[in-house]
């Protein structure tokens, strides 16, 4: 059994200096470089038929290590989803080689991923669908795992968007989180115009 951890909740200091993002066409890749910044629907990626696809997507599930009288009760697993629909752009720490090869041919390098942030924060606070303000969150890939129990067993909102099983944790994954309000259509995409973005991004490779 795995023994259990306390990793800590995501903070914007986590994110690394650089992300990668990939995409299969560079069309799509210069579209991304011409502010077109698409965000796909956190449950889409439950059917999607590559190597992105994740049934668990939406689901938040840990389980708390605690101790109990009866020792068949001795851990408590948590479930939870939410209400508001999620979208989120994806991205990969380059320290880990050949990850964002996984998810397509053609690499755009994000050389300032929080004034990336800045950005989709600013297009998203003045869009009609928006509930609450963009992050950038690390994966923490736990899903389903035994860890320490957090103050009062309240489990962090971020789990609903932000964790992935273990056997996903050679992505190395970074995503750009939005947030709609509760009762909208579901799409399953939004793109957020930001205007260019190649002052900081570097052109695609492949």
């Amino acid at each position: 059994m795995r023994s259990a951890t306390n990793e800590p909740i995501f903070v914007t200091s986590a994110v690394p200096p650089v992300l990668v993002r990939t995409f299969e066409r560079e069309e799509y890749a210069r579209q991304f470089l011409a502010g077109d910044v698409r965000f796909g629907l956190l449950q889409y990626y439950r059917e999607i038929e590559d190597g992105r696809r994740d049934e668990g997507e939406g689901r938040a599930s840990i389980r708390w290590n605690l101790e109990a009288e009866d020792p068949a009760l001795h851990n408590v697993t948590y479930t939870g989803t939410s209400l508001n629909p999620y979208y989120v752009l994806c991205a990969s720490d380059p320290k880990r080689k050949g990850t964002a090869a996984n998810f397509g041919a053609f690499s755009v390098q994000i050389d300032r991923p929080l004034k990336l942030l800045e950005r989709i924060c600013k297009a998203w606070k003045s869009d009609a669908r928006a509930s609450g303000e963009a992050c950038v969150v690390p994966i923490l890939y736990n899903k389903n795992d035994l860890v320490a129990p957090p103050p009062y067993l309240i489990a962090p909102p971020c789990l609903v968007y932000a964790q992935k099983a273990t056997k996903h944790s050679h992505e190395a994954e970074y995503r750009y989180v939005i947030s709609c309000r509760v009762g909208l259509p579901e799409e399953s995409f939004i793109t957020l115009r930001l205007g260019p973005i190649d002052d900081i991004c570097s052109p695609p490779l492949n």
